[in-house]
């Protein structure tokens, strides 16, 4: 266990923030320090929690672009890649792996494909919840599942 991005030995590929929303922001300038350049961010408390929020959610885009960091969020389930076995989410299981990708905006459709794929045993390439959109988007999920080897566009 590591008290700080810093103390890390080497550089993660992800970084997964589940931290109060005030922490995330100074957090992405350590990103950059530790050469880490991407976060899933499900923490919520953002966009939806008011004017605090909402200068939360500023600062959390301002100090990711300022640093370099593509982050996936804030207030999302996270992403999971079943073929490789990554789960950044809060998702309690990991559904099969399969060629479809899924993107949802809402973290209770997102839930609610989970457990119904779990139930029929479909399979994804990739599954990512992207909540409030800080940074990535439905557009580039897209463009990039569209060149994916582990996403077919006809069955």
């Amino acid at each position: 266990m590591f008290a700080h991005l810093r103390n890390l030995p080497k550089a993660p590929d992800l970084v997964l923030f589940a931290l109060p929303a005030a922490l995330v922001p100074p957090q992405m300038a350590a990103c950059r320090e530790i050469g880490a350049q991407c976060a899933v961010v499900i923490a919520s408390g953002f966009k939806e929690a008011g004017e605090e929020g909402e200068q939360l959610y500023r600062d959390l885009k301002f100090e990711a672009a300022n640093n370099g960091v593509r982050l996936i969020g804030p207030n999302c389930i996270g992403l999971l890649t079943p073929s490789i076995g990554l789960n950044a989410s809060f998702a309690p299981a990991m559904p099969a792996a399969g060629r479809v990708a899924f993107i949802s905006q809402s973290g209770a459709l997102g839930s609610a494909i989970l457990d119904w794929a779990a139930e029929k045993n479909v399979g994804f390439s990739h599954f990512v919840s992207i909540g409030s959109m800080a940074d990535i988007g439905f557009d580039q999920l897209i463009d990039y599942f569209g060149v994916d080897s582990r996403t077919a566009w006809a069955f």
